[in-house]
Protein backbone atom coordinates (compact mmCIF):
# COMPACT_ATOMS: atom_id res chain seq x y z
CA UNK A 1 0.00 0.00 0.00
CA UNK A 2 1.29 3.43 -0.92
CA UNK A 3 0.93 6.50 1.25
CA UNK A 4 0.99 10.08 0.01
CA UNK A 5 2.27 13.40 1.34
CA UNK A 6 -0.51 15.61 2.74
CA UNK A 7 1.25 18.74 1.35
CA UNK A 8 2.30 17.84 -2.20
CA UNK A 9 0.58 14.50 -2.89
CA UNK A 10 3.74 12.60 -3.88
CA UNK A 11 4.35 8.99 -2.82
CA UNK A 12 6.15 8.71 0.53
CA UNK A 13 9.16 6.54 1.35
CA UNK A 14 8.76 4.36 4.46
CA UNK A 15 11.47 4.84 7.12
CA UNK A 16 11.68 2.28 9.93
CA UNK A 17 13.98 2.47 12.92
CA UNK A 18 14.01 1.26 16.52
CA UNK A 19 10.44 -0.01 16.25
CA UNK A 20 8.94 3.23 14.95
CA UNK A 21 7.69 3.99 11.46
CA UNK A 22 7.76 7.37 9.74
CA UNK A 23 7.47 8.44 6.14
CA UNK A 24 9.76 10.69 4.11
CA UNK A 25 8.64 12.94 1.29
CA UNK A 26 11.47 13.30 -1.24
CA UNK A 27 9.79 16.33 -2.79
CA UNK A 28 9.16 18.34 0.42
CA UNK A 29 12.25 16.91 2.18
CA UNK A 30 10.21 16.38 5.37
CA UNK A 31 9.36 13.50 7.67
CA UNK A 32 5.63 12.80 7.86
CA UNK A 33 4.17 10.92 10.84
CA UNK A 34 1.81 7.97 10.39
CA UNK A 35 -1.12 10.04 11.61
CA UNK A 36 -0.61 12.67 8.86
CA UNK A 37 -0.13 10.44 5.79
CA UNK A 38 -2.83 10.19 3.12
CA UNK A 39 -3.91 6.64 2.17
CA UNK A 40 -4.45 5.43 -1.40
CA UNK A 41 -8.24 5.62 -0.96
CA UNK A 42 -8.13 9.21 0.32
CA UNK A 43 -5.71 10.19 -2.45
CA UNK A 44 -7.99 8.66 -5.12
CA UNK A 45 -11.05 10.40 -3.65
CA UNK A 46 -9.27 13.78 -3.68
CA UNK A 47 -8.16 13.26 -7.28
CA UNK A 48 -11.69 12.29 -8.34
CA UNK A 49 -13.20 15.33 -6.58
CA UNK A 50 -10.64 17.62 -8.19
CA UNK A 51 -11.41 16.12 -11.61
CA UNK A 52 -15.15 16.69 -11.17
CA UNK A 53 -14.50 20.28 -10.04
CA UNK A 54 -12.76 21.01 -13.32
CA UNK A 55 -15.77 19.87 -15.42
Amino acid sequence: MNYYCPKCGNVLEKVEGCGSVSYLCDHCKELVSRSKVVSEEEHAAKAKAKEQEQK
